[in-house]
């Protein structure tokens, strides 16, 4: 922010001492290490000596004119911003409904965001079917606006001419509260409006600045993993933390291990937020105040890489007549994003090709207009609350887990990717030196640019052409990077591929599995019940050489009785085999190159068959019976024995 003095055009030939000296303030974090080392008085005191020097407030040529209508000279904000600042109308015909009532409105997520100033829908941070029904309604208010949804710098225009137009406090568009949208519901129903509220709404009542010095503050988490966390009922005109904001801060820092260099979220920012009441120019340095708080307490509890605080925009809160209202607009807030992953920057609004024919061009129009339906279907699905059973079967095929946070984690990498490749990528189907001979397309980061390898035909079909676009998608919206990269089968069977044995740490940071669970849900059809099974090990057998049977003759040869445990490629496996007596003796058995397989040791082999010595010794005891049993184990969840009797015969 830039103070910049001008005067009128008549000053030109006043006296010299006519005008008001210069004035160069502190800068902001100077004041308030001033303030927290000697309190309140020092930085009046400082303020003072700067504005004047050794002369007497009463005296100082500094405090004449200080009024409203001074004609000398007028303190000008100079502000960057993407739209013109619309005339402010603190109070009109608006008010917060209960519910919204509209169709278009009248959704879970959109009624979510009109009950709290907290939850509102944000400019650049929110998006998805929210936002285009947001954008719907006001279009179908007279404020047209495409139905990216995306909460763009169009989206902010639309909604701030709509605010300003109902009077809604502070119209700057950023965001879509409680009184934007029950008011966007009121206006699409043909309501009157409310009866405007009285003159001194933004006053405190009587009492109100009390109760919130004397309280302990509040503080509520959320976004998909609880990752944001909002401290609310900062003390008015007070910049300090209270005990509950740092109990629930120091609860953030444990949950998700931000004290660990190598955890996987970051503070993203924090942000100070102030009420209505009280100048601008007073508010903003309040709103600083808090967020530095807020940043230091983060840094002296093992988070160095906090960032500095910041102050919100001006008017980035909900205004309100009532002290709740003000107590949640009295806030900071902190949020978290996965490491090293930033929004992708905003996309040109359709996809363009650079060097691709005729054919592959229409493939990718078909893929691109599939994909993200297909992906946000798939991001809607594990939103679902409790996890639905076909949910649940896809998070653990492809994820290996059925935890509801890892759920949400992954719809929201889903949703990334989807707004991405709806917005509109670079697509270049000319050769390019990342690519293979077995290559389906490479991102390159740098340029932001898909490119589509060998003229694509390895991509065939519109199905496998929106997989790859998905796959790419991951890359470049969703911060997956190329490093370990692994890939599952041909679309739409997606099996497992190189991926057998991995975790879920190692497929959350794989872009193909997000790609090859989105494709499966989308095409498969059905459920996913039979291949959740099969990597929980319910499908695992013993099959024989000869078929089907269970009678060993012992005379005979090793090779003529192999028992085989299948299926098991894809599920990277050890194996304990043991041959067991009813006596509880164990045997030898031998791999299928005739190596002793010992009963106490896990292997490898899925192949065992009985040697000469076995035979020979259980024909001496004169074993007619016993039990053939292997048990199955991976570091991913199978733990299951599968045994079948073996009857001998001389």
């Amino acid at each position: 922010m830039t103070l910049v003095a001008s005067m009128p055009p008549s000053s030109a030939t006043a006296p010299l001492a006519a005008v008001r000296p210069a004035r160069r303030a502190p800068q902001t974090h100077q004041l308030l290490h001033l303030q927290r080392a000697a309190g309140n008085r020092a930085v009046a005191q400082l303020l003072s000596v700067q504005r004047c020097g050794s002369t007497p407030p009463d005296q100082c040529p500094c405090h004449q004119g200080d009024s409203e209508d001074d004609a000398t000279a007028q303190r000008v904000v100079v502000e960057p911003s993407p739209l013109p600042i619309p005339v402010v109308q603190r109070h009109s015909g608006f008010r917060t409904k209960a519910a919204l009532q509209t169709e278009v409105l009248n959704t879970p997520a959109l009624q979510n965001a009109a009950s709290a100033a907290s939850l509102a829908l944000e400019v650049g941070q929110s998006s998805g079917d929210p936002v285009r029904r947001l954008q719907q309604a006001l279009t179908a208010a007279g404020f047209p606006v495409a139905p990216t949804s995306t909460f763009d710098a169009a989206t902010q225009q639309a909604n701030g001419a709509f605010q300003s137009a109902h009077g809604i406090p502070f119209p700057t568009g950023r965001q879509a509260g409680p009184k934007t949208l029950s008011t966007l519901d009121d206006h699409l129903l043909g309501a009157a409006p409310p009866t405007p509220p009285p003159s001194d709404c933004a006053k405190y009542e009587p009492g109100e600045r009390e109760a919130s010095l004397t309280s302990p503050g509040k503080a509520v988490r959320s976004g998909g993993l609880g990752n944001d966390l909002r401290l609310t009922d900062f003390a008015p005109g007070r910049g300090r933390m209270k005990p509950d904001h740092e109990a629930a801060v120091r609860q953030l820092i444990k949950d998700f291990d931000l004290f660990e260099p190598e955890s996987a979220f970051e503070v993203e920012f924090v942000r100070g937020f102030t009420d209505p009441v009280d100048a601008e120019e007073k508010n903003v340095i309040l709103r600083e105040e808090r967020a530095i708080d807020v940043s230091f307490f983060l840094r002296t509890n093992a988070v160095p890489g906090a960032p500095e605080g910041q102050a919100a925009a001006e008017g980035s809160y909900d205004a309100g007549c009532d002290p709740a209202t003000r107590s949640d607009a009295r806030a900071v807030l902190i949020r978290l994003r996965k490491r090293g992953v930033k929004p992708p920057d905003p996309k040109p609004p359709a996809a363009r090709r650079l060097k691709c024919g005729a054919p592959v061009s229409a493939r990718i129009d078909a893929a691109l207009a599939a994909a993200v339906p297909d992906l946000n279907a798939a991001a809607a699905e594990l939103r679902t609350k409790p996890l639905s059973q076909r949910g649940r079967d896809a998070l653990f095929v492809y994820f290996r887990t059925e935890d509801e946070k890892t759920a949400d984690a992954v719809a929201g990498t889903l949703t990334t990717a989807a707004n991405g490749l709806a917005g509109g990528p670079v697509i270049d189907c000319a050769a390019f030196f990342g690519c293979s001979e077995s290559s389906h397309a490479v991102t390159n980061l740098i340029t932001g640019q898909i490119h589509i390898c060998n003229d694509g035909v390895h991509d065939p079909d519109e199905v496998n052409m929106e997989r790859t676009l998905m796959h790419e998608g991951m890359h470049l919206f969703g911060g997956m990077g190329a490093l370990g990269e692994r890939s599952h089968g041909d679309a739409p069977g997606c099996d497992e591929s190189d991926l057998a044995g991995l975790g879920t740490a190692s497929r959350l940071s794989n872009a193909d599995s997000y790609a090859a669970l989105a494709i499966r849900m989308a095409k498969a059809g059905g459920a996913l019940s039979g291949s959740a099974d099969h990597f929980h090990g319910g499908d695992l057998q013993l099959a024989t050489t000869p078929k089907k049977t269970s009678t060993v003759k012992l005379a005979d040869g090793p090779e003529s009785f192999k028992a085989t445990i299948q299926p098991v490629n894809d599920l990277a496996p050890t194996m304990q085999w043991r041959l067991t007596d009813g006596a509880g003796r164990h045997y030898l058995l031998l791999n299928i190159q005739d190596e002793i397989i010992d009963p106490s040791i896990a292997t490898t082999s899925t192949v065992v068959k009985i040697g000469r010595k076995t035979r020979d010794l259980l024909q001496s005891r004169g074993v007619a019976d016993a039990v053939l049993s292997v048990h199955v184990v991976n570091r991913i969840g199978v733990d299951r024995t599968v045994a079948m009797p073996l009857t001998f015969t001389p």
